[in-house]
């Protein structure tokens, strides 16, 4: 809003600089700036209102904020009403069919006008805050609005149309032509101004085109109302109209400055336009609510800024603001004037007390924050690390719905089913979250996007009605395609779905894990496993069988891991603690073994792990053989056996001794011979 110090000088004395003034309006919460369009007698300064402001939306609000601000006196401007004319009852009546939209509508008649140029002055008031003079009659009225922040509309009277004004919300679909001469089509939730048939105004928004004040005009019907904020807002937002009335009104008008603004604007229209202002209002004025007493604490001002300043510190500012108030012992009972809309609470009251403390004069403290980090819950904390892993190994998280259709998981007596599915596609709750994931690979593969790794924490359901259980999973899938032009020319295969259970289980500090075969349901036969933990088949991964990938119409293998995180969570080692290298050299052994066919890489391992105790440090599988030189039905398994002690230097006996019981025990325990 613009407003000139020849304006804002109407209401207070002063000779403030305007950097002085803009700054220290800006600092209270009004950004202000001084614009170009001033002179040096006579500056220009630009306020920026902000919705919580309503009452600085006049001249007379500015003013009496910088009044508050720099301790000044505020200035009221006189009306001197002379009533000449006939009774007003001869012209008008008015009534209102929805007092609570509208709880006041008066009206004024000004007889025998002459529609003129306005004077000078307020040719130049209005022309400093950015309206077009248009003549005297509309000038007064835009003037008020302005100067004291309540719209008024100006009726010529003679086009009106019959002896009454109603207040009525509209008709639905009720058609209206605004003075901007668009057709506005009306529902029931519009306030409507009426001749008692047909619409004279958009209520607080616009009048109509066909009741303008023209040059011909010699009768003014002056109307003043009070609307309801919400109705305005809902009317001006659903049309696209937005005016100066229907800001101010939609942020809430003074009720006490109806009637005066009326009469102030009445008594100009009589001295500028020559008119005579006939007897008496035409009024219909319902209960305004009464004035709100909020009760402000000092205990509270200072908890929550921080400033102990005490019930005679907070009198002060009271003052200041020309709030009335009644002093307790620790507080103080603040009446709120008309005009502050937007002071409802105590802590509305405390934003003041701020604004007018003025907040550089608030200490800049650092407040004082524990620096304990709030615990987070281990299932959560896993399911976190997770993330970050698998997102660093590269693999993208997908997040899926909970239901799935018959074409991605066989229907069988444990699948539970949706009462009311949206679609076909999600009629049962998932018992896993690998048909999704295959799904995701299909979608992507349609798309040209054959490389594929995507992981998905999430939950499954199993059970009865009455009776459903749900477990969280991960699941990760990878396509065995590689992008031929990376440097890596091989595909993916087993191994890699492998690794990257081994780096979960390595992250979650589980260490007493076994891989066994899988059962080859969900997964390839020949390529598939399971990681036992504790007793507790912990996970399964391998390769998708290939039934499934010919159902779902994939062109490439797919490798897929589904891992039950409750199972992993109680298998959850403890903290890593740092322990040092040992000093002292470590010792590398080769060792093969001739074994049958049913005997796993795992049971090699573990067996060898019994013997070696703390001394064998690592065991790595380096080669595995089948061939008509070894037999039918057996197989060739080779590894490095790497030994350490923290304590010395291993002596050749004491490996030998070590390796000769490797042997041995493999030999007793799994029918192996020493290749």
């Amino acid at each position: 809003m613009l407003l000139s110090y020849q304006w804002l000088k109407r209401y207070i004395d002063f000779d403030i600089p305007p950097v002085d003034l803009v700054a220290k309006m800006t600092m209270s919460g009004l950004e202000t700036v001084l614009t170009d369009e001033g002179t040096e007698s006579n500056p220009i300064i630009e306020v920026e209102i902000t919705p919580n402001r309503a009452d600085c939306l006049s001249a007379k609000g500015v003013a009496r904020e910088i009044a508050t601000l720099f301790d000044l006196k505020l200035k009221d401007q006189a009306v001197a009403l002379s009533e000449r004319g006939d009774s007003i009852s001869d012209y008008i009546s008015v009534g209102i069919d929805n007092i609570k939209r509208c709880p006041q509508y008066s009206a004024r008649m000004i007889c025998g006008v002459k529609i003129a140029p306005s004077p000078a002055w307020l040719a130049d008031l209005l022309t400093s805050a950015g309206l077009r003079p248009i003549n005297n009659v509309v000038d007064i009225a835009n003037f008020i609005l302005l100067d004291e922040g309540q719209p008024l509309h100006a009726f010529d009277y003679d086009r009106v149309g019959s002896k009454k004004i109603v207040v009525r919300t509209a008709k639905e679909g009720e058609k209206f032509t605004t003075l901007d001469e668009k057709e506005r089509i009306l529902t029931a939730d519009d306030l409507l101004i009426t001749n008692g048939d047909k619409g004279l105004a958009l209520a607080g928004i616009m009048g109509g085109l066909k009741s303008e004040v023209e040059d011909d005009t010699t009768n003014i019907l002056l109307e003043s109302a009070y609307f309801e904020s919400i109705a305005i807002r809902k009317t001006s937002r659903r049309i696209g109209l937005k005016t100066d009335s229907s800001h101010r009104f939609g942020h809430g008008v003074d009720p006490q400055q109806v009637s005066r603004s009326l009469d102030r604007a009445a008594a100009m229209i009589a001295d500028l336009a020559g008119g005579k202002i006939c007897k008496g209002i035409s009024e219909v004025k319902g209960e305004y609510p009464p004035l709100r007493k909020i009760n402000i604490r000092a205990a509270k001002v200072k908890a929550i800024l921080g400033i102990g300043i005490g019930v005679d510190g907070i009198s002060a500012i009271m003052d200041k603001l020309r709030f009335d108030f009644k002093v307790n012992k620790d507080s103080l009972d603040v009446a709120i004037p008309s005009y502050c809309t937007d002071i409802d609470r105590e802590i509305d009251l405390i934003e003041e007390v701020a604004r007018l403390y003025g907040y550089n004069n608030i200490p800049n403290d650092t407040p004082r924050i524990p620096t304990v980090a709030p615990k987070v819950p281990k299932r959560i904390g896993l399911e976190n690390n997770l993330r970050s892993l698998l997102s660093g190994v590269g693999l993208s998280e997908a997040i899926n719905y909970s239901f799935i259709g018959d074409e991605l998981d066989e229907v069988t007596k444990d699948t539970i089913e949706v009462r009311n599915p949206i679609n076909k596609e999600m009629a049962f709750m998932r018992r896993s979250l690998i048909p999704s994931l295959l799904n995701n690979v299909r979608m992507n593969i349609n798309k040209g996007n054959h490389e594929v790794s995507l992981f998905e924490i999430g939950r499954n359901y199993s059970g009865q009605e009455g009776n459903i259980t749900e477990e969280p999973l991960l699941s990760v899938v990878l396509t065995a395609y590689i992008d031929k032009n990376l440097w890596r020319k091989q595909n993916r295969d087993f191994y890699d779905i492998k690794g990257i259970a081994e780096s979960i289980l390595s992250m979650a500090k589980v260490s007493d894990y076994s891989f066994e075969g899988g059962n080859g349901e969900r997964f390839h036969p020949g390529k598939c496993a399971k990681i036992v933990a504790s007793g507790q088949v912990i996970a399964e991964f391998g390769e998708i069988h290939p039934t499934l990938v010919k159902k779902l119409d994939l062109p490439l293998p797919v490798l897929a891991m589904e891992m039950n995180l409750n199972k992993l969570l109680a298998g959850v080692g403890a903290e890593s603690v740092y322990k040092p290298m040992s000093k002292f050299p470590t010792a590398i052994r080769d060792i093969a073994f001739l074994l049958d066919e049913k005997v796993t890489a795992s049971d090699v391992e573990k067996t060898i792990k019994e013997v070696g105790g703390e001394k064998l440090k690592k065991i790595v599988f380096f080669d595995e053989y089948r061939g008509k030189q070894i037999g039918e039905g057996k197989k060739s398994l080779a590894c490095n056996l790497i030994f350490e002690s923290e304590e010395g230097t291993l002596a050749e006996e004491e490996i030998d001794s070590l390796f000769k019981g490797i042997i041995a025990s493999v030999e007793k325990n799994l029918g192996g011979t020493l290749r």
